[in-house]
């Protein structure tokens, strides 16, 4: 389980796209220094202050071939101040 706490600049209790894209990028970041190829990664809002989602990612074995894998992910920001927890886990 990959788990990221993160303040945000600005005030405002509610994801806005700019903090969408900018958990997208955390979440692809953090898998792919596992050493993961990060494939795809989709959140949507589903209240103004959560996110759910999913990661997909592989990563290449000698001779075992590709190992694919998907974690469902998750953001949710606090009500009273701009701040936000993302979590992705199998």
């Amino acid at each position: 389980m990959i788990l990221a706490m993160l303040g945000l600049a600005g005030c405002q209790p509610a994801f806005q796209q700019a903090d969408v894209d900018k958990v997208t990028a955390e979440v692809r970041a953090n898998l792919g220094g596992k050493g993961f190829t990060v494939d795809e990664v989709q959140f949507v809002k589903e209240t103004p202050t959560k996110l759910k989602g999913f990661a997909r990612f592989h990563r290449d074995v000698a001779l075992v071939g590709r190992i694919n894998g998907a974690w469902r992910c998750e953001a949710t920001m606090a009500s009273n101040e701009a701040r936000y927890i993302w979590s992705c886990a199998p």
